[in-house]
């Protein structure tokens, strides 16, 4: 039997793999993380054009989103937490892509 240490790291790993593919944690592999937080907009670890920004957080304005993520992967892959409502999701996959 594995010692008591390496099976709680083993569950820790599968929870937070379980968190990030429901879309309650972003992933540690995205290029482009942008938070959103009482309506407003957060990105870090890449910057985005300031006309792409603006564009999303009148989006994400108009929408009342209050909270949530949006990541953008070096794959081009737009994922989205689950306070993002799917009706505006094509159209900031749109705004991020283009």
């Amino acid at each position: 039997m594995l010692p008591l240490l390496i099976r709680a790291a083993l569950l820790a790993l599968v929870i937070w793999w379980l968190l990030v593919a429901m879309g309650v944690l972003p992933s540690p592999f995205s290029r482009t993380i942008i938070r959103i937080r009482k309506g407003g907009i957060l990105v870090t670890r890449a910057e985005l054009p300031p006309r792409a920004k603006e564009h999303l957080a009148d989006v994400i304005r108009n929408a009342m989103v209050q909270g949530g993520f949006i990541t953008l992967s070096s794959s081009r892959s737009v994922a989205f937490s689950s306070e993002v409502p799917q009706g505006i999701r094509q159209q900031v996959r749109n705004i991020l892509l283009n």
